[in-house]
């Protein structure tokens, strides 16, 4: 059912399910990543942004809480429908 409604909220070939823990953070948390055929020309590179994704300390490159609160607004009629 997840994925069904992941995938009608974006358009994707597949999804990318990530359980990630590390040293330096004190929580588990979980990366879907929505993937199309071809957005990495090595399909191996992702895993290499994932290790380095949580080691940007960059906030503009995050999300704010308003977008991702917006999103989780959208997906949760989603959730809701079906």
């Amino acid at each position: 059912m997840l994925v069904k409604i992941l995938k009608a909220f974006s358009v994707v070939t597949f999804f990318l399910w990530c359980l990630l823990h590390s040293s330096h953070s004190e929580h588990v948390h979980v990366h879907v990543l929505p993937r199309r055929a071809g957005d990495f020309s090595r399909n191996d590179d992702v895993y290499k942004e994932l290790q380095q994704h949580d080691k940007e300390d960059s906030p503009d490159k995050w999300r704010t809480e308003e977008e991702m609160a917006a999103e989780a607004a959208i997906l949760k009629k989603y959730f809701q429908e079906n």
